[in-house]
C-alpha cells in the first residue's frame, strides 16, 4: 500500500511540474504574439497605418493592404519604424 502511495505521489509531482510548464509556455507565446504582425503571424510589427495608426502589420505585409484591417479605413500611408533591441545597433 505504501508503495502505492509513494508512486502516486510521483506521478503527481510529475503532473504538477508539466502543468507549469505548459503554463509558461503559453504565457510566453502569447507575449511573443504581442509583437507579430497579424497579417503573416511570422515577422515582427513594425509598420503604422495612416491615417488611423493602427500599429498591426510588418512593412511586406503593410504593402499589400489598401485598407487597415482593423477599422477598414483606406489607408494614405505607411510609417515604417526602425528600433533595435538593447545591446545591438
Amino acid at each position: 500500500m505504501k508503495l502505492r502511495l509513494e508512486g502516486f505521489n510521483e506521478l503527481k509531482r510529475v503532473v504538477d511540474r508539466t502543468v507549469n510548464e505548459l503554463q509558461l509556455a503559453m504565457m510566453r507565446k502569447k507575449d511573443l504574439e504581442k509583437f507579430l504582425c497579424v497579417v503573416c503571424l511570422e515577422r515582427e510589427k513594425n509598420t503604422v497605418l495612416l491615417p488611423c495608426s493602427h500599429f498591426l502589420s510588418c512593412s511586406l505585409c503593410s504593402e499589400g493592404l489598401k485598407e487597415c484591417p482593423v477599422c477598414r479605413i483606406p489607408l494614405s500611408g505607411r510609417l515604417v519604424c526602425k528600433y533595435f533591441e538593447k545591446g545591438k545597433e
